[in-house]
């Protein structure tokens, strides 16, 4: 399946970059990018960027979260290695 960010050149896979699959699998990608842009920034809301921000807020911020993007991150991570 083809599911690079940029066209392979002379692309010969089974199911090409217009396969549902291969749009699935890219479109699962970027929500999951996005999400991960808002979870990261989520700590940094601007109520102390005078002063800046302590280690404790980001923390009690993510784990009001369960540190879900960190777990996500960590699945995506084993299964690239799994496949």
């Amino acid at each position: 399946m083809c599911v690079r960010a940029r066209p392979c050149k002379d692309c010969d896979h089974k199911r090409g970059p217009r396969c549902w699959q291969s749009v699935l699998v890219n479109t699962l990608f970027f929500v999951h990018s996005i999400y991960q842009l808002v979870y990261l920034g989520a700590p940094f809301d601007g109520e102390g960027a005078s002063e800046g921000y302590d280690l404790h807020h980001t923390i009690s911020t993510w784990r009001h979260h369960q540190f879900a993007a960190h777990w996500i991150g960590l699945v995506i991570a084993l299964l690239s290695f799994c496949f």
